[in-house]
């Protein structure tokens, strides 16, 4: 068993649970590879983020794992949270929380089976994530990020309590690019406004 599950037990909400990424547990590679690369989220993303391979897990765990405003408390190294049902520990989907190097604080993303979408999964687990990060381990300023025409994220971001904080710009793959939304804590403001995120390179595996 790693440091990780140690450290950080799981979430319980009403119907799921959400556990921390554990490296040492090959099909958590498995299942965070299977939801990235799943037809569903590729269409939603548009794009292929390009994880992978373990190693590519690895290595943006690495680059972007957020920090907490308290130097003392440890955040996991691999800032994702593996969710199941907790009815019969059915595997639905992820949220992780990157902090990008090109921006000033982390935002949080989810994905999830095409099978479990539309049953307010994504509302529970990210609502349930978003409170740890900022509450438990103290991380700062967390946003989410979503095309303007994502009806569901711009409900999941309402419903966790973020507010509008903007427009970004997505550089698609090909060239082409697509207005975003941004959605912010209260106190954050404006301060992303502008933003651009380049998804138009698949990162190395």
């Amino acid at each position: 068993m790693s440091s990780s599950s140690i450290a950080f037990p799981p979430i319980l909400t009403d119907r799921l649970i959400l556990r921390v990424f554990d490296p040492s547990i090959p099909s958590d590679y498995e299942k965070t590879i299977a939801i990235y690369n799943a037809p569903y989220t590729m269409r939603v993303l548009q794009t292929n983020l390009g994880i992978d391979s373990p190693e590519g897990i690895d290595r943006r765990c690495a680059a972007e794992r957020p920090r907490s405003k308290d130097e003392a408390i440890q955040t996991p190294t691999h800032p994702i949270h593996l969710v199941h049902l907790r009815s019969d520990d059915t595997f639905i989907g992820m949220v992780a929380l990157w902090h990008r190097n090109a921006f000033p604080c982390p935002d949080i993303a989810y994905a999830f089976d095409e099978g479990h979408i539309n049953q307010g999964y994504a509302t529970e687990a990210a609502k349930a994530a978003f409170a740890w990060w900022s509450n438990d381990l103290q991380v700062e300023k967390i946003w989410l990020g979503t095309f303007d025409n994502n009806k569901p994220s711009i409900r999941v971001a309402e419903k966790i309590g973020l507010v509008d904080g903007g427009k970004l710009k997505i550089i698609l793959p090909g060239g082409a690019v697509k207005e975003g939304l941004i959605f912010v804590q209260k106190h954050m403001g404006m301060v992303l406004d502008g933003t651009t995120i380049d998804a138009s390179k698949k990162r190395k595996a």
